[in-house]
């Protein structure tokens, strides 16, 4: 029986930080938790060692520190500790090619990082990344070869987005719920936003694509993203959920179809009338028509992302004179702009490519130009992305 029941890795500049927890039987041995005595220390020191090199043979650990329950027992760092020769020589050191990973609400480039081993400095060097700020939805190209080791040999670890359950994160990851848990040390099935798992590795015997999964829409998601995250098509998804078009709303349970599963049925084209298309193209015109062709989309995808939503009506000018509180939601439609707009190719472009599905705000339902509103409330909404004048938020 190993003197440590489990370990956690934390990422380091140089290496990692592996930290060792005691079983129940060490924890006893101790005269009282964090004063034991010299030898028992060496001899711990010792043990430390032989479980670093079973267990994590291709890792560069830098320190090792030794916790039994909440406690720290004892802590020491290491200049050579790293891959032996015969392990090195085993394992690749390269890879061949590079994936790609699409930002979701609550990344940061550490993390991404750390998931997929590699490094912050690898990933913005292959994107061109001039800083560590991340777009929701934009997709990055994740450098091979970086690492000395795969990094399924270890723990990894993930941080909680909106619209996470544990069962979700463990077939994303080819491990158990209960595995997680037992982790993690939780005691329910509870996860709160931005909390940070590390995910136990190995702990499956099949593959999770033999099964079709469900997934939990969230804020930002669109289609092609759910589709390249779980290696399947825009069209299956759309085939095995009866969807008739693109538009997806948060809190959504979609059911993700394995290769095995894809039918070849066709799916139906979105339906709207000429009327409904102008009244876009008029928005958008009223709106955006100095802004670039993304940024006309945008405003026409925030429209169709209203029409989509439980919050708001379900037809296109219905959302466009919607009030509130006896104001209209669009400044256009009450001060009469939006009737006498007159779109133009541009606008109707734009408008055509929101009923696609193209929609460069991540799912947004407001936008608004900072320099024309002090509108505190939608100052307050969780801000999506910036298109040239526009705030695009949730």
């Amino acid at each position: 029986m190993d003197s440590f029941s489990h370990y956690r890795l934390h990422k380091t500049e140089d290496g990692y930080e592996l930290v060792l927890y005691l079983n129940e039987r060490m924890s006893e041995f101790s005269d009282e938790l964090g004063t034991r005595q010299k030898d028992e220390q060496r001899n711990l020191k010792e043990e430390a060692l032989d479980y670093t090199r079973k267990h994590l043979p291709n890792l560069k650990v830098k320190a090792i520190k030794v916790v039994a329950g909440t406690l720290l027992i004892t802590s020491f760092g290491f200049l050579t500790l790293t891959p032996s020769a015969e392990a090195s020589a085993s394992s690749p050191t390269e890879q061949t090619a590079s994936t790609t990973y699409t930002v979701v609400s609550g990344d940061t480039l550490s993390q991404i990082a750390a998931r997929n081993g590699t490094t912050v400095d690898a990933i913005k060097t292959t994107n061109n990344l001039t800083s560590d700020f991340l777009r929701i939805g934009q997709t990055l190209s994740i450098p091979a070869g970086t690492t000395t080791a795969p990094v399924q040999q270890t723990d990894q670890t993930y941080v909680v987005v909106s619209g996470d359950t544990l069962s979700q994160i463990a077939a994303r990851n080819g491990t158990t719920v209960d595995a997680i848990k037992t982790t993690n040390n939780l005691t329910s099935d509870f996860l709160r936003i931005g909390q940070t798992l590390s995910i136990p590795a190995g702990t499956t015997t099949a593959p999770v694509q033999q099964t079709d999964q469900t997934y939990v829409v969230v804020s930002g998601d669109t289609l092609s993203q759910i589709a390249a995250r779980n290696g399947t098509t825009v069209d299956a998804i759309k085939t095995t959920n009866n969807l008739t078009s693109d538009f997806l709303r948060i809190g959504q349970v979609l059911v993700i179809p394995t290769a095995g599963s894809i039918s070849t049925a066709p799916t139906a084209n979105i339906n709207i009338n000429e009327e409904e298309l102008e009244w876009l193209a008029k928005m958008i015109h009223a709106e955006a028509r100095g802004e670039s062709k993304e940024g006309q989309v945008a405003v026409g995808a925030v429209i169709l992302n209203r029409v989509n939503s439980d919050l708001f009506p379900n037809s296109i000018q219905d959302v466009l004179f919607e009030k509130s509180h006896g104001h209209y939601q669009f400044s256009p439609a009450g001060n009469g702009a939006l009737d006498r707009a007159t779109p133009n190719e541009e606008n109707y472009e734009a408008a055509r490519r929101a009923l696609s599905g193209e929609d460069p705000t991540n799912g947004s339902l407001f936008f608004y130009n900072p320099d024309k509103t002090n509108d505190e409330w939608v100052r307050s909404r969780t801000v999506s992305t910036i298109i040239g004048n526009h705030v695009f938020a949730h």
